[in-house]
């Protein structure tokens, strides 16, 4: 009976140590890459202000060195506990959305877990350097980022995300943000502002 014992123990504990963390997707990369400029950064010169994955890719940030601005981004998707998200999204929000958007952000809000963001695969970003926030003391009005986990339908054709852009007690505010797959971009759909202070 002890034998049995110590091989259940043994069993639970290999089975614990040899879960892997669940890393962000391709998919995640190509909306980051496609949401941030159109978030967080204004239009360089000669740039149009449109939703894809590369638009800021050519900005000569060696020419513009003057213009970069460094922004600090957790490094991870976080799922909505970790924000103030769930405590701002009321019955109203939820009332006013179509079903298949309403599903998406059950969803979002039942994911529990936090994922890994590897920040250099980040690369549409203009004139902001992406540096990795990790719960240092920064600067007023220095600003982080935030986004939370990336939901998807099953057929990768909609998604929903809660992104917060914080300025560090100056500016700061929250969004949910819904996209819809059109011709292989990432385009929004619906964007709810959340809070603003």
């Amino acid at each position: 009976m002890k034998q049995l014992f110590f091989i259940g123990i043994l069993f639970v504990l290999l089975s614990c140590g040899t879960q892997e963390t669940q890393k962000a997707s391709q998919e995640d990369y190509l909306v980051l890459n496609t949401v941030f400029p159109n978030l967080v950064v204004k239009s360089p010169p000669g740039t149009k202000d449109t939703w894809a994955p590369n638009n800021f890719k050519k900005v000569d940030t060696v020419k513009f060195k003057n213009l970069i601005e460094e922004v600090y981004f957790i490094n991870y998707l976080a799922h909505t506990k970790d924000s103030s998200f769930t405590h701002q999204i009321d019955s109203t929000y939820k009332s006013n959305l179509e079903s298949n958007h309403k599903q998406l952000l059950r969803q979002l809000l039942t994911k529990q877990n936090n994922i890994p963001l590897e920040l250099k695969k980040i690369t549409n970003v203009g004139f902001y350097k992406i540096i990795s926030f990790k719960n240092q003391k920064l600067d007023i009005g220095k600003p982080f980022l935030c986004f939370s986990n990336i939901i998807y339908n099953k057929n990768k054709t909609e998604a929903c995300f809660y992104f917060e852009n914080n300025c560090n007690g100056m500016c700061s505010s929250g969004e949910l943000i819904f996209l819809k797959k059109i011709k292989g971009n990432w385009e929004p759909v619906k964007r709810l502002e959340i809070w603003v202070s």
